[in-house]
């Protein structure tokens, strides 16, 4: 998926722990089946995961979240809880880190009992985060790939993926609608603290319902908008509105949230087009809903 990613194998792992933690050496160890793109993550006994960085990114965006898990408000879902911290080593080259297992699948739409449920579940977090402390949060930049930024610094990379994708889409359509988002009103208020990337590869659930959400990697301040992509990456119409009831989001941020689903999705297509199939499929749903309430509602 990448050019320059580590050199990362099982046998690899399980020397770095048995040489940096010897009071778990004598644990399991496995890897996650996931098509994350920027860490693989392995089991670690029954109560403990691994998280460990593909790319040089990565590794920054893992640096970035221990040091802003702790100044997190408290949330209504679970979220990631490290425990220790590794060091390169053996041909390595990035920080890795221990967390405590978090019970949960991956979320799907066809799996939850209900979406209304998920939609306030959803915006609960997102409003509790948002009101969250700010003053030691990076704001937005290269640290987090610019989510939270004004949409308009999106412009240049939206239409090259675009571009890319003209033989799949309809390109004046795409272009339409993305024009029309950037004549959207940028967000001109106080900075808030966002996750930057929660969709529904970032949510985990039990039992039917949302539990935990994962993956901190791009968060910092800016334009609330962007934690509203979960609308379009995971429910449907009507729990949209669900959704926008329960966090009271004016319309110019609802508009803003749908560009930045968009802006999310063609470039994550694009990208990894000929190399991710789960992220294709996911960029592909964004971009149809997206589509679908654009030709309704403008």
């Amino acid at each position: 998926m990448h050019t320059d990613g580590y050199h990362l194998d099982d046998k690899l792992v399980r020397k770095l722990i048995d040489l940096q933690f010897e009071n778990w050496a004598h644990l399991t160890l496995n890897r996650i089946d996931s098509a994350g793109t920027d860490n693989v993550i392995f089991r670690l006994g029954s109560d403990m995961y691994i998280r460990m960085p593909l790319i040089p990114s990565a590794s920054d965006k893992l640096n970035k979240e221990l040091s802003c898990i702790p100044r997190l408000p408290l949330l209504p879902l679970k979220t990631p809880e490290p425990l220790a911290v590794g060091s390169p080593a053996e041909n390595y080259q990035s920080p890795w880190a221990i967390y405590r297992w978090i019970e949960g699948i991956e979320v799907n739409r066809g799996g939850i009992n209900d979406i209304n449920v998920a939609a306030e579940t959803n915006a609960d977090f997102i409003r509790v985060l948002h009101g969250g402390d700010i003053s030691m949060i990076p704001s937005y930049g290269e640290h987090n790939n610019f989510r939270g930024c004004p949409l308009r610094k999106r412009d240049e990379p939206t239409r090259q993926a675009i571009l890319n994708l003209s033989d799949i889409y309809d390109a004046t359509e795409l272009l339409a609608f993305w024009e029309k988002s950037l004549t959207i009103p940028s967000w001109t208020e106080e900075p808030v603290l966002v996750h930057g990337d929660i969709h529904a590869g970032n949510l985990l659930m039990n039992n039917g319902n949302i539990s935990a959400v994962i993956d901190f990697g791009l968060m910092g301040t800016g334009d609330p908008a962007v934690d509203l992509i979960v609308n379009w990456s995971l429910l449907s119409n009507g729990a949209r509105k669900r959704f926008r009831d329960v966090l009271g989001t004016d319309d110019n941020t609802w508009l803003r949230g749908r560009g930045w689903a968009f802006s999310t999705a063609m470039i994550a297509h694009s990208y990894y087009r000929h190399s991710n199939p789960f992220m294709t499929g996911m960029a592909k749903q964004v971009i149809s809903e997206v589509l679908i309430d654009f030709r309704s509602k403008g």
